[in-house]
């Protein structure tokens, strides 16, 4: 076998893998799951909502370079609910356009923060690594598009960040097969809440010369 393992010490890592796992079965079943009674206060439970009597949005086609801005706006999510606060992209509702563009055709794109307060400033947690008190005023953002070929300088990481006022530009050089990305805010210690108030959406790349994919894949 390659790498000098022998079959008869890949039998035996095998034995014991599957005792251990059926130890760790029997400390699981042995393990309450937690109940509605356990809630504590960081639950969130949904309300009752009659699911599927709204139109889903058709979102906005953004084509090659430019410049995109994260902003406030507002948005109804359901017939029932009232209209909440969000941010997105490109001056949509909710979420930001789908942005398309063609295999070995680079694109820049420049992204402009124009947030206001955050959104969820009682829920930013200064003991997450990168997060600070200034965060609920002055939300810092890194946009990353997700599953792309990007150079390292391109590519948003978490500390890659700019503030309200700021702006940056990615280059995108779409080295890559067609696929549907997802573009999305990567800032060290607050991603959960940009991102769920919609600091994020999909990249559909297309081929050059071939059938454009469908940007609601």
């Amino acid at each position: 076998m390659p790498y000098g393992l022998s079959r008869r010490s890949l039998l035996t890592a095998g034995i014991l893998g599957s005792g251990s796992l059926a130890a760790g079965g029997a400390v699981a079943r042995g393990t309450e799951p937690a109940g509605p009674e356990q809630a504590g206060e960081l639950s969130f439970p949904s309300p009752e909502l009659t699911p599927y009597v709204d139109r889903l949005p058709v979102l906005a086609t953004f084509r090659g370079s430019g410049t995109l801005a994260m902003a406030p706006s507002r948005h109804r999510f359901h017939r029932d609910l009232g209209i909440a606060p969000t941010w997105s992209y490109g001056g949509q509702q909710y979420w930001g356009p789908t942005i398309e563009a063609h295999r070995d055709q680079p694109i820049a794109l420049a992204f402009t923060n124009r947030l206001g307060r955050q959104l969820f400033a009682a829920d930013v947690d200064p003991s997450l690594e990168g997060a600070t008190e200034q965060d609920r005023s002055r939300p810092r953002v890194s946009v990353h598009l997700h599953g792309a070929v990007t150079p390292p300088g391109m590519d948003g990481h978490p500390e890659q960040v700019f503030l309200p006022g700021g702006a940056m530009t990615y280059r995108h050089p779409n080295r890559q097969e067609a696929a549907h990305l997802w573009y999305h805010d990567h800032a060290m210690g607050i991603t959960r809440l940009n991102v769920v108030r919609a600091a994020d959406w999909g990249l559909t790349r297309t081929r050059a010369g071939r059938n454009r994919l469908h940007r609601d894949a």
